[in-house]
């Protein structure tokens, strides 16, 4: 079953009835703010965003792998790109918690998931280019997790350490750290001006890591 939008489809089971026109609701509501964000005057029709809930997991697992390489065990959202057309795979609220760390998982963290990677969706279509080429990974996910307040329920980190960030040993509300400080001290215009600027968000990154340190000590 699909339920069409303006701005995106939602392809969905029987499985999916009883929460499905709450999901549908707050996609409504958010996914205008966060193209307003990004200054997208619109989503035209071959930009719409393709989200599909998942009741099988072993299906999404084979969808989301690519060159035949697997998802990590703890994704349950992806956001690719294919064949130009904006494609969200989420697993649904009963198989979300076959994805390692979200076995407690409920609704709300479902729909904070979907939004986290609608704005992944953005980002691409904004910058026009795949987000591995023209961001870094605590960028992209910082914007993400920023902007959808989806670890809201966590108090910012006081410590950013630098090599942790570069490697990738850190938690996604780190990232979140980053980007709030970024946005909070330099602003949207200069955030959304970098967006597609990989080699400026490395150089910044060292700058915003000791603002941050400095400032908690």
């Amino acid at each position: 079953m699909t339920f069409h939008s303006k701005n995106f489809d939602i392809h969905y089971t029987n499985d999916d009835i009883d929460y499905i026109q709450e999901i549908i609701n707050v996609l409504n509501q958010q996914i205008p703010d966060l193209i307003n964000f990004f200054k997208i005057e619109s989503l035209e029709i071959v930009n719409k965003l393709q989200i599909i809930l998942y009741n099988d997991y072993d299906k999404f697992i084979k969808d989301c792998t690519t060159n035949k390489i697997a998802p990590p065990s703890y994704t349950a959202a992806l956001f690719h790109r294919i064949h130009g057309i904006n494609t969200i795979r989420v697993l649904n609220l009963e198989k979300q918690k076959n994805a390692s760390g979200h076995e407690s998982d409920n609704l709300e963290k479902l729909i904070l998931r979907i939004l986290h990677e609608c704005v992944h969706a953005l980002h691409r279509i904004k910058i026009k280019m795949p987000l591995t080429q023209g961001s870094t990974p605590w960028f992209t996910d910082g914007l993400a997790t920023t902007i959808t307040h989806q670890y809201d329920h966590m108090p910012l980190e006081t410590k950013c350490n630098l090599d942790d960030i570069i490697n990738q040993k850190v938690h996604y509300n780190t990232y979140r750290t980053l980007v709030t400080h970024l946005l909070q001290e330099y602003g949207q215009e200069f955030l959304l001006t970098i967006l597609d600027k990989k080699e400026m968000q490395e150089n910044i990154l060292p700058r915003i890591c000791e603002e941050i340190n400095c400032k908690n000590e």
